[in-house]
């Protein structure tokens, strides 16, 4: 049985070998998917905060970024 490959992991492979354009290619899905885990966080937290103001939820969210870096 062949061992099935993920795209990301071809792309990652092919990218560390020292190709441009898989290295640039999965970049781009790293990018992707962080944005997308970002947005997922932040679409939790509005939802934990929802029954606040808005000001108060965006305060929230702002405060829990911040605490990220």
């Amino acid at each position: 049985m062949a061992h099935e490959q993920s795209i990301e992991d071809y792309f990652e492979q092919h990218a560390r070998s020292g190709n441009p354009q898989f290295a640039i290619a999965f970049a781009l899905m790293r990018l992707a998917q962080e944005q997308k885990n970002v947005a997922d966080a932040l679409t939790s937290l509005g939802q934990r905060e929802s029954g606040k103001s808005v000001t108060s939820a965006i305060e929230t969210i702002a405060r829990s970024i911040e605490g990220t870096k």
